[in-house]
């Protein structure tokens, strides 16, 4: 099941729904084997074939290159993106916002634009938008059911 969606109101509960994201008790991005979250093959030349979520091959491999390119760079920013439903009346897509401001601290992002696309269609029936905004690896967390979500949880310190 997949957990980017949120609906925005008041209640940071309503908000984000059931599902809380992976907070810094899982693994950060730059070392998704912190906490053996997922095993040190991770990084291997098996890596993708063992833990690709089957989304599709191509967002599959994207998401793990993606991965491997910020692995020891806790300090890389990384392009994340969010299905936000549309709660105004409105209908339809729209596109992409540079403005992250609807990515909030504890959200579910993901790392795949066509991953967000695909949720926004499948489970907000077309009726979305998507905001987008770069995050340093070490705040994106993963509990290891998706290599696609992460909970952006930034740091306090700003370290």
């Amino acid at each position: 099941m997949s957990h980017i969606l949120s609906v925005l109101s008041e209640s940071d509960d309503d908000y984000r729904g059931q599902h809380t994201s992976p907070d810094p008790d899982s693994s950060p991005m730059h070392d998704v084997t912190k906490n053996e979250v997922y095993p040190k093959d991770f990084y291997s030349h098996v890596g993708l074939r063992y833990y690709a979520p089957g989304h599709d091959d191509n967002t599959d491999a994207s998401s793990y290159h993606k991965i491997l390119s910020v692995r020891d760079k806790p300090d890389e920013h990384v392009r994340v993106y969010r299905a936000i439903p549309h709660v105004d009346g409105k209908k339809g897509r729209d596109p992409v916002t540079r403005n992250s401001s609807h990515i909030r601290p504890g959200d579910w992002v993901t790392i795949s634009k066509q991953y967000a696309v695909d949720h926004g269609e499948a489970h907000l029936n077309g009726n979305y938008s998507l905001s987008a905004g770069m995050k340093p690896a070490r705040e994106l967390y993963t509990n290891g059911d998706s290599f696609h979500e992460w909970g952006w949880h930034p740091d306090k310190k700003g370290k």
